[in-house]
């Protein structure tokens, strides 16, 4: 008899998250490994985690997932996969089911313009760059590449991709910055080339930094297109979060990008103990995103690391004017379906300050953010 329950999921049947030279289930599960596509696909890790969900056991490393969806809000889970294999068929599954590499999330590389302060070096070669010359920043990120600060694909990995490319129904482009990645355009070119596009929903996730006309072109060949804008803030908070910004740049891109026919545009913001402070400001800028595109869908999200600079981590003045910010926000923002998951995320934060003691860890953001001004020539009282 079936012991799966309404907590299972197919990604590891069919899903892949492949960054250089190592692959994830997905961008959620936080087991990493090294390894071909083809022999990640084949390997140990996605047999433990089809055996759990076929015993109805959640997995230890989908805990981001659980962790979402336990606190009321949507996962990549049920945000992914419902739409590519309903709920209704995943009582059909079994150690034997056999599933083509149908959901992909590729990084070819972490060429990336930005050094953001919630990012990675694994994520950001120009973060990987900063650490090695300030290595007192080393301490904050648990991978720090030192072979090469360019993590990039092999070339027999990649053409493991690309065999496997006809069977993607969802591709999504990441990076680094996915209008930078030259393995992009040879990559969308073959697809296109090949008639794929006709049957593949294409993602891109930008920060907006770089108008690529290259591949704007390309998105009109796919059967769907969902642009995904990481915006955290406006002007000097843009600029401070996401350095590397140049805000009026990202501004006027931003708006070309939700404009572009047949596309499905989605605003991700990743709040943290520095945005959170300009928070109702952004807003306006979102509300004209929403006016000149009333399909654009808005999501915000907790930045968890470096666990400096995770919101709750504020003294009790910064703490309060958080919490101004977050009302102000709240006054602000329609009440209709494209805010709804932005809405509930400010209000769960709004509750957390409200609710919970400070931590001591306050004093660790100011380090944090005393060491970063002091390398990039910031300041945050400014």
């Amino acid at each position: 008899m079936s012991k799966i329950t309404k907590d299972f999921c197919p990604a590891p049947w069919m899903s892949m998250f492949y960054r250089a030279n190592s692959a994830q289930v997905c961008c959620i599960n936080d087991q990493l490994i090294p390894a071909s596509p083809n022999d990640f696909r084949n390997g140990p890790l996605v047999q433990s985690l089809k055996d759990d969900f076929l015993n109805g056991v959640r997995p230890k490393s989908c805990h981001g997932c659980w962790d979402m969806e336990d606190a009321g809000f949507l996962s990549v889970r049920n945000t992914t996969y419902f739409s590519i294999i309903p709920p209704t068929e995943y009582h059909t599954f079994t150690n034997d089911t056999k599933k083509e590499l149908e959901y992909l999330e590729l990084r070819t590389n972490n060429l990336c313009n930005f050094g953001c302060r919630m990012c990675t070096p694994i994520d950001s070669n120009r973060l990987g760059r900063e650490i090695v010359e300030t290595p007192v920043l080393k301490k904050y990120y648990s991978h720090n590449p030192d072979h090469d600060l360019l993590e990039e694909i092999s070339d027999v990995n990649f053409q493991q991709i690309v065999d496997q490319i006809k069977h993607v129904k969802f591709l999504s482009l990441t990076g680094g910055e996915p209008m930078l990645i030259k393995q992009y355009y040879d990559l969308l070119d073959y697809i296109v080339d090949q008639g794929y596009s006709e049957n593949m929903t294409l993602q891109i996730t930008t920060n907006c930094s770089v108008y690529n006309s290259h591949i704007v072109e390309r998105l009109k060949k796919f059967k769907k297109v969902i642009f995904t804008l990481s915006l955290d803030g406006v002007k000097e908070t843009a600029e401070y979060q996401r350095y590397g910004t140049v805000w009026e740049t990202v501004r006027e891109n931003s708006l070309k990008f939700i404009e572009l026919p047949n596309i499905d545009s989605v605003v991700n913001t990743t709040l943290t103990a520095y945005n959170i402070l300009d928070l109702s400001r952004f807003i306006d800028f979102l509300l004209e995103i929403y006016k000149k595109n009333n399909r654009c869908f808005f999501m915000l999200r907790v930045a968890q690391s470096p666990s400096e600079i995770v919101y709750t981590v504020l003294n009790s003045e910064l703490r309060r004017r958080a919490i101004n910010e977050l009302n102000e926000s709240l006054v602000k923002l329609p009440d209709i379906e494209n805010f709804k998951f932005f809405i509930k995320e400010i209000k769960f934060c709004l509750s957390t300050l409200q609710n919970t003691p400070i931590p001591k860890e306050h004093i660790f953001f100011s380090q944090f953010t005393k060491i970063f001004d002091q390398a990039r020539n910031q300041s945050f009282e400014q």
